[in-house]
């Protein structure tokens, strides 16, 4: 059976990189728009405005799971919201 602390390290591990993957790709969707995503040049006006409109919610979601990674482990009602489906 695996050590409970080697478990807790990998949990706020886990929220550490997923936070900052989403955040960083957020950041450079916001930035690019639809140069953001490969093979793709300038989209139409309103295509660019709802992926840099959604990719502020990336930016928003990396930043909270950011912020509970180093307590991801003792706090599980905040782990649990980011990762639940409603």
């Amino acid at each position: 059976m695996p050590d409970a602390s080697l478990n807790r390290s990998a949990l706020r591990a886990v929220f550490r990189v997923g936070g900052a993957v989403a955040t960083v790709a957020g950041l450079h969707s916001v930035a690019a728009g639809a140069r953001s995503i490969a093979g793709q040049n300038m989209a139409n006006a309103s295509v660019e405005s709802e992926l840099r409109f959604y990719a502020a919610f990336y930016v928003a979601y990396g930043l909270a799971a950011l912020r509970v990674a180093p307590r991801a482990d003792r706090d599980g009602a905040w782990p649990k919201r980011l990762t639940s489906r409603r």
